[in-house]
């Protein structure tokens, strides 16, 4: 697919095929996605690359890698996007974690998941920066979402 380059390991960059000035800020977001399904982390590729969205991306199939790596480099993300259901551990235990820990609590996070229960709807409720989304197969409300989530990211971090 052009425009999206899979680089060493699970390190992608979604390079637009066609930027419009002014369509979407500049600069570029460096991403955590933390997903198991390989296709669901095309989808999200793909939808970035049509909103024209420079994206550094990170992939971490499961909960704990996720984790591990926010840990060691949490300058190298401006946003997570995180699914619940996960192998190892799960995204209600990495919301968690993240919340507790003062390193991690500033970092925002979108959930992406196919979950529509109510409970997980709250999990965001009282989260600094915490916004909620149901996973869809339809590219186009996905580039919604993914153009949220853009905005949401270069949004400055509140003291």
């Amino acid at each position: 697919m052009a425009g999206v380059n899979q680089g060493r390991g699970d390190h992608v960059s979604v390079h637009p095929q066609k930027r419009v000035k002014g369509s979407m800020d500049d600069r570029k977001i460096k991403v955590l996605l933390v997903e198991d399904n390989p296709g669901d982390v095309l989808l999200v590729q793909i939808a970035l690359e049509r909103l024209g969205v420079e994206v550094g991306m990170q992939v971490a199939p499961d909960g704990q890698s996720a984790i591990d790596r926010l840990l060691q480099a949490i300058d190298s993300f401006d946003i997570v996007i995180l699914d619940l259901n996960l192998p190892v551990k799960s995204g209600r235990e990495v919301l968690v974690e993240m919340t507790l820990n003062p390193r991690l609590r500033k970092l925002p996070v979108a959930i992406l998941t196919s979950s529509t229960s109510k409970e997980d709807a709250a999990l965001c409720l009282g989260k600094e920066r915490c916004l909620f989304f149901v996973k869809t197969p339809d590219l186009v409300e996905l580039q919604r979402i993914v153009a949220q989530i853009h905005a949401y990211a270069l949004q400055p971090s509140p003291n």
